[in-house]
């Protein structure tokens, strides 16, 4: 596979994926209302990386806004992640970068939420 990129914009982050180190990072804003479009090469290249067994993963999430319906894409993401690490085809660590106490509440909800992934929640 080949490293995943998105430019990140004004309304939307930037998404690095590197297929060597397992390195998964979103990092900026998403204010946009149409996510199927922007997340579908994420969820397609994710599916595809989680194929192979023994993978160690670390995602890297820097988002300083979310909207609702990116935070319902976002939950789609951690949930396939936490069925791969617990299932034991691999391992996956998730850090949760906070801004302020509306994004840090929401890191510890995300942990609560998928209470089997560990899920580090940590100021930028």
């Amino acid at each position: 596979m080949n490293d995943l990129s998105i430019k990140g914009y004004a309304c939307s982050p930037t998404v690095y994926f590197n297929d060597q180190t397992g390195e998964l990072t979103l990092d900026g804003e998403y204010y946009q209302e149409y996510d199927v479009a922007f997340f579908k090469p994420v969820y397609d290249w994710l599916d595809g990386y989680l194929r192979k067994k023994g993978r160690k993963i670390t995602v890297t999430l820097k988002l300083s806004h979310l909207n609702s319906s990116a935070r319902r894409r976002i939950d789609q993401i951690l949930e396939c992640l936490q069925d791969y690490h617990t299932s034991h085809k691999g391992k996956v660590m998730v850090k949760w970068f906070y801004f302020d106490t509306d994004t840090k509440e929401e890191g510890i909800e995300l942990a609560e939420t998928f209470n089997n992934l560990p899920i580090h929640i940590l100021p930028v």
